[in-house]
């Protein structure tokens, strides 16, 4: 995969963004079309040596949730 520019943010920065965009898809206030940014937030973060992938807590639509996960591994520029 190419890069983006989510390349030339730090760590934190990517997290807080997938964090914010998947909330907003869940919720209803992004389409999904925006899982297409979420997937170059996780090849951002896997090229700098982290995964990040997520989950959706079943609930009310007001109550639901969505959980991250954040794991490490050696900086690679394609997964294994």
């Amino acid at each position: 995969m190419q890069q983006s520019i989510y390349d030339t943010m730090n760590i934190k920065n990517i997290v807080g963004l997938y964090t914010m965009i998947l909330n907003q898809i869940h919720s209803g206030k992004l389409t999904s079309a925006m899982l297409y940014e979420v997937n170059l937030l996780e090849w951002a973060a896997y090229r700098k040596g982290f995964s990040l992938s997520y989950k959706k807590k079943k609930g009310s639509l007001l109550n639901s949730r969505v959980l991250i996960s954040i794991s490490t591994h050696p900086p690679s520029l394609s997964p294994q």
